[in-house]
């Protein structure tokens, strides 16, 4: 706390965060973040790396949340193909939060976005949902960004710094 009494990391709710993202992980697991990614950001494509081990373990649960940091929100759909997920639609053949991550993990795709899917349009418009929440809600300057959840102590989430970034995903060091 400040000498002001505002927080000096401040806390949000899920219904303070518009946008959503796909979600790995137990509901129970001790660590429950939101990772504000970008398709091109190789520091994002780390993230994701140490992310999946953690989610192996079962210690992790994280929700992406595609942005356009690095680009715009067109090429970050043609990118990530966020409208061919499990996330907007449920027609056999929709691709799962592990495909997602494989597709986040090509830093930009060559393949050319499908601009007349049926969920293309939703697709961009969540990407530049997830954008705006980042920027103007939560005041991230660089990504990847996480915000991590107290469980304890207010069940809201705060943002995390660099240092416990680390931490937090690389355990072992």
């Amino acid at each position: 706390w400040l000498a002001d009494g505002r927080l000096v990391a401040p806390r949000y709710t899920v219904q303070q965060l518009p946008g959503r993202g796909l979600v790995l992980g137990k509901d129970n697991a001790p660590l429950n973040v939101i990772a504000f990614v970008d398709s091109r950001c190789p520091h994002c494509h780390r993230l994701i790396g140490y992310a999946r081990e953690l989610l192996k373990k079962g210690v992790l649960r994280i929700e992406f949340r595609q942005v356009a940091y690095l680009e715009t929100a067109v090429e970050a759909v043609k990118d990530a193909r966020l409208y061919e997920t499990s996330l907007f639609n449920t027609r056999p053949g929709a691709r799962g939060a592990e495909d997602y991550l494989d597709m986040v993990g090509e830093l930009n795709s060559t393949q050319e976005a499908d601009t007349h899917a049926p969920d293309y349009e939703k697709a961009l418009a969540l990407i530049q949902t997830n954008t705006s929440t980042a920027r103007d809600v939560v005041h991230v300057s660089a990504v990847p960004a996480v915000l991590v959840l107290d469980k304890k102590a207010s069940g809201e989430y705060r943002l995390t710094g660099l240092a416990e970034m680390n931490r937090l995903f690389q355990p072992d060091l």
